[in-house]
């Protein structure tokens, strides 16, 4: 993570390309506190066996999330991500 730019690396992500992504300061400050919480050992964010999540895990946390907030249920992990960058591109953001 690369704090003071507020970015973060993926690596291996979708079609197992690396990327870099912008983090607000608000979600900076989440991870480095649930890194001290859950100190993973690899991945960010550990899976139930310490492993990475797999994609259905990943889909299940989602759809919990949108049924928790009361959002439309057709809302899908690839939806968020093509919003994200739509929205960013409104904004002007260089591509």
């Amino acid at each position: 993570m690369l704090i003071d730019q507020k970015k973060i690396n993926v690596k291996a992500g979708k079609g197992k390309k690396g990327r870099m992504s912008i983090l607000s300061k608000k979600n900076i400050l989440r991870l480095i506190e649930d890194n001290d919480i859950y100190k993973p050992k690899y991945w960010m964010f550990d899976g139930q066996d310490g492993g990475k999540h797999s994609n259905r895990s990943d889909h299940k946390i989602f759809h919990k999330a949108v049924e928790a907030l009361k959002v439309n249920p057709y809302k899908s992990v690839y939806i968020l991500r093509c919003s994200f960058a739509t929205h960013l591109l409104e904004r002007g953001m260089p591509t």
